[in-house]
């Protein structure tokens, strides 16, 4: 009798959570804009600063590792 109550609340809490994440999936969802993500917008800043260097200037990848 004591494990049947445990074991209800444990199921009950189990799907207070899921449905909470879903709500909050839903939530983010909504919220977010239509935009790219930061990292997709920095390659691009990225990839146009070394497209437009000057020839012969050395890059990050010409320092030797260390």
């Amino acid at each position: 009798m004591f494990f049947a109550t445990l074991g209800g609340f444990a199921e009950m809490k189990r799907d207070m959570m899921i449905e909470r994440t879903d709500d909050g999936l839903a939530q983010a969802a909504a919220e977010t804009p239509n935009e790219p993500r930061a990292s997709a917008r920095s390659s691009i800043r990225a990839r146009r600063a070394t497209s437009s260097r000057a020839p012969g200037v050395a890059g990050v990848s010409s320092f030797p590792a260390g």
